[in-house]
């Protein structure tokens, strides 16, 4: 028996991995929230946009590094999931005009931007000073201080 639980450790590392990037990570943060009013059924192929490799964006309190690519269409923010970790989650089509001001984040010697979605704000998205700057000319507010 002892010599068999190495091999029973890796498919149980996989399963755990499995459930929570599928089903537990998808109720956490803000996406859920987005998906209530900005899901889309449109897939990446068919965008007309320029495409942004966020890197890391934190969507509602969840830091979602390497796992969300998104494009700058003339519409809004298209954001989708990679195919690993897309789990129940709906791709989302945010329009531009529901972006609030922007605001500054930074901590040490990461500059981040926060922009906070909706009237009243339901919930945010926050990524690099580098990224933000790709989509600016498309907010209907500019950066202000925080």
């Amino acid at each position: 028996m002892e010599q068999f639980l190495p091999f029973l450790g890796i498919p149980l590392v996989f399963i755990v991995f499995f459930v929570l990037f599928r089903y537990v990570f998808p109720r956490l943060g803000g996406w859920r929230t987005l998906a209530e009013r900005y899901s889309t059924s449109l897939k990446p192929s068919q965008i007309d946009g320029e495409r942004i490799h966020f890197g890391e964006i934190n969507v509602g309190g969840l830091n979602m590094k390497n796992m969300v690519k998104g494009y700058k269409t003339k519409e809004g923010l298209f954001l989708t999931q990679y195919l690993f970790f897309l789990g129940n989650t709906p791709n989302l089509l945010i329009p531009w005009k529901v972006f609030q001001t922007p605001e500054r984040r930074d901590f040490l010697f990461m500059k981040r931007v926060r922009l906070y979605i909706g009237f009243p704000s339901t919930t945010y998205l926050e990524i690099p000073q580098k990224k933000y700057l790709e989509i600016e000319d498309h907010l209907p507010k500019k950066l202000r201080e925080g």
